[in-house]
């Protein structure tokens, strides 16, 4: 059994050439064979070659040689394909989808070396970006900012614009602020590393002419309660030449606090209607991508003078009580000569009168005062009696220069019915009487004294 197994450590000897063919057989010494083990290789060098790597392209790796018969055994990640040069200390490889480890040992007649490992990371080619986001139409030159969905690291951004378009920031970034020239294009967009550039993304982009030409009216002063006239605006230019229209208001100012004016507002020309308070208008005009508002302009309501009363003031006067620049007299509907407040009687009739301020606004009419002067052919009154009824308040008045003494007065209506009745012992120069409470209409007016009689038709309107 011993010698079996010294035949079999001496045949192994001879294998890794630690004993001369000379030697014959004979016992191996023990010695001899613990010295040869020290010469089995030593792990390799560290390998050379990149540790980052693109999908699809033939990298090399190597460690230094080290002296001597050595088979070099190398081990590359799954999917990936040897080029070339195994067994050596180089080799070439074309790179698969997955990363993982590429490994080396060396062997030669002694035994097998440790392993030397590289961890490799694989990198593809950037994907094509996502669609671009920004405006597609644009109005005239002037900025925009367009971007795309962010990559997560290493990734280098290339834009591309069209002619006469500058990039203000962002160029290598998913983002960019671009200064947009006259001439429509392609906007476009790639994505790169250090294994390609990806497909472009693409965005095609018009421009429309910016909106000109947007004019409304001046200024203009109105009075309150007065309808406005036709506020008319020009015919816009630029843009794609079909134009919407919307009018705003505001009573606050010309900057703020606009709102779609009432009524038809989307048209070229636009018709406040009445108004009683100061407003701004102006007109937005809309074409594709373009939009443009007009300086506003103001119609400045003006306040009107109160309504007047008429007051005699005199035998022959009447005056009105309210305060103005100029008065607009009118007896029986037909203007009087003369503006002043106060006016001279010199017919009887339906007197009426209207005031207007500084700002050019007239008052509503006064209610109409009935002056009666003398009576008709049946009247036995000569002289010295004025009769006048005031609308307003349904009241009359008689006016007489000498006593009147046993005074009955009637209000007959049109039927023959006496609808009022009163008697006095005497008027001495004024009477008056409340009407208000007799139904507008026309009425005689019969006054008998124990001098005079009157009779006088009268038209009760309050």
């Amino acid at each position: 059994m011993k010698t079996i197994l010294l035949r079999f450590f001496f045949i192994l000897c001879l294998l890794i050439g630690l004993v001369p063919a000379s030697f014959g057989f004979g016992v191996l010494p023990l010695t001899s064979i613990v010295a040869n083990t020290s010469n089995v290789p030593a792990a390799p060098e560290p390998i050379k070659g990149p540790a980052v790597v693109c999908t699809g392209i033939t990298a090399n790796y190597s460690v230094d040689p080290v002296a001597g018969p050595l088979v070099y055994t190398w081990s590359i990640p799954n999917g990936w394909t040897l080029v070339a040069e195994q067994g050596t200390s180089q080799i070439s490889v074309m790179v698969g989808k997955n990363a993982g480890v590429i490994s080396v040992l060396t062997m030669n007649s002694y035994g097998t070396s440790g392993i030397r490992q590289l961890q490799v990371e694989v990198t593809n080619v950037p994907a094509q970006p996502e669609a671009i986001v920004g405006p597609a139409s644009l109005c005239g030159v002037g900025k925009a900012t367009y971007r795309v969905q962010p990559f997560v690291g290493g990734i280098a951004y290339q834009w591309s614009l069209p002619t006469g378009w500058a990039v203000i920031s962002g160029q290598g970034t998913g983002e960019i602020e671009v200064e947009a020239g006259a001439g429509k294009g392609t906007i476009s967009v790639t994505t790169g590393n250090a294994c390609g550039q990806s497909a472009q993304a693409t965005l095609v982009i018009t421009i429309t002419p910016a909106i000109a030409n947007n004019l409304i009216p001046a200024n203009q002063t109105v009075c309150a309660g007065e309808s406005t006239g036709m506020l008319v605006g020009s015919v816009p230019s630029g843009g794609s030449s079909v134009y919407t229209y919307l009018w705003e208001r505001s009573t606050i100012s010309a900057s703020e606090g606009f709102a779609p004016a009432a009524g038809a507002n989307n048209t070229q020309n636009y018709t406040p209607g009445l108004l009683n308070q100061t407003t701004w208008f102006r007109r937005k005009v809309t074409s594709e991508a373009c939009e443009h508002t007009s300086e506003a302009m103001r119609i400045h309501v003006s306040a009107i003078p109160d309504k007047p009363v008429i007051e005699q003031t005199g035998s022959m006067e009447l005056r009105a009580s309210v305060a103005g620049e100029y008065y607009e007299w009118l007896r029986n509907g037909v203007l009087l000569q003369g503006n002043a407040q106060s006016v001279q009687i010199k017919e009887e009739g339906a007197y009426k009168v209207r005031v207007r301020n500084t700002a050019g606004c007239f008052s509503p009419y006064s209610d109409a005062l009935e002056f009666f002067i003398k009576g008709t052919d049946e009247d036995t009154v000569k002289s010295g009696l004025t009769i006048y009824l005031n609308q307003a308040n349904g009241k009359l008045t008689i006016t007489t220069q000498e006593p009147l003494r046993e005074v009955e007065l009637q209000m007959i209506s049109l039927r023959g019915q006496v609808v009022y009745s009163k008697y006095m012992p005497q008027i001495q120069t004024q009477l008056e009487l409340e009407l208000g409470h007799l139904p507008n209409g026309v009425y005689l007016l019969l006054l008998k004294s124990s001098s005079k009689q009157v009779k006088r038709k009268i038209l009760l309107q309050h």
